[in-house]
C-alpha cells in the first residue's frame, strides 16, 4: 500500500511538471532568442538577417542553439548545445521547436554569432546581440508537432530543438 502512495505521488508530480511547462513566444532577450512552447505542442519561426551580407567582407553570421534548465533542487541553471547553422543564407530558416523538456525552466536560446576566419581553417568566433542582426517572424506558436502546422517548410534541424 505504502508503494502505491509513493506510486500515484510520482504521478501527479509528473502530470503537474508536464502541464506546467514553460511557453514562451519567441522574442529577444539580452544578446539572444528565448524560445519554448507549451507541453506537447510545438512552433516555427523564420530567423533573418536585417541585411543580406551583415558584417561585410568574409566574416559569417551563424546561429547556435542551447537547451538551459534548472535542477529540481537548487538554483542554479544547466545548460547544453544542441545544433549550429552554417552561414545563415540571406533568406534565412524556417526553425521548429518543441517544449524542451517537462519542467517550467527548460526552454531554448538561440545565439547570434560572428565567424571571422583568421586563416588555416580557424575562426574568430564572437556573440553578438541577435536584435541587432535579424529578424524574427512568422510565427506560429503552440500548434501541433505532426503534420506541420508550424509550418510545413519548418525544420528541427540544423538546430535541433526538439528535446522535449
Amino acid at each position: 500500500m505504502k508503494n502505491l502512495h509513493y506510486l500515484l505521488l510520482g504521478i501527479a508530480v509528473t502530470t503537474f511538471s508536464i502541464y506546467s511547462a514553460a511557453d514562451i513566444r519567441p522574442k529577444f532577450e539580452d544578446i539572444y532568442i528565448k524560445l519554448v512552447a507549451k507541453s506537447s505542442l510545438c512552433g516555427g519561426v523564420n530567423i533573418r538577417p536585417k541585411v543580406a551580407n551583415t558584417f561585410g567582407g568574409t566574416a559569417e553570421l551563424r546561429l547556435r542553439s542551447v537547451l538551459f534548465w534548472q535542477p529540481l533542487i537548487g538554483n542554479t541553471w544547466n545548460s547544453e548545445q544542441i545544433g549550429s547553422s552554417g552561414r545563415l543564407p540571406p533568406e534565412g530558416l524556417r526553425l521548429r521547436y518543441d517544449w524542451g523538456g517537462p519542467r517550467p525552466s527548460f526552454h531554448y536560446r538561440v545565439y547570434c554569432q560572428k565567424y571571422t576566419a583568421v586563416g588555416g581553417g580557424q575562426y574568430n568566433v564572437e556573440d553578438v546581440r541577435c536584435s541587432d542582426v535579424v529578424d524574427i517572424d512568422g510565427i506560429k506558436h503552440n500548434v501541433g508537432c505532426v503534420g506541420g502546422p508550424a509550418g510545413p517548410e519548418a525544420s528541427y534541424s540544423p538546430l535541433n530543438m526538439n528535446k522535449g
